[in-house]
């Protein structure tokens, strides 16, 4: 009996398909928000181009983050 069957075991072992990666994190949610929160204080100090350059760049660095994070998982 030397089938595929009987050879040894070897392919008991073995998984049928590799394990499912987790899904990506979302960083449109963080970015959006920062981008607001940094218009709105921009207005209130009345710099408004400031807060939303300031508010985007904040919101930039959170994406690359959850990017950067999400990869090592």
């Amino acid at each position: 009996m030397g089938g595929v069957a009987f050879s040894g075991g070897q392919w008991q072992r073995m998984p049928m398909t590799e394990p499912k990666k987790s899904d990506p994190r979302a960083a449109g949610g963080p970015l959006a928000l920062s981008i607001l929160a940094g218009a709105i204080i921009g207005v209130v100090y009345h710099q408004s181009t400031l807060g939303l350059l300031v508010g985007s760049g904040l919101g930039v660095a959170f994406a690359v983050a959850f990017w950067v994070f999400d990869r090592k998982r």
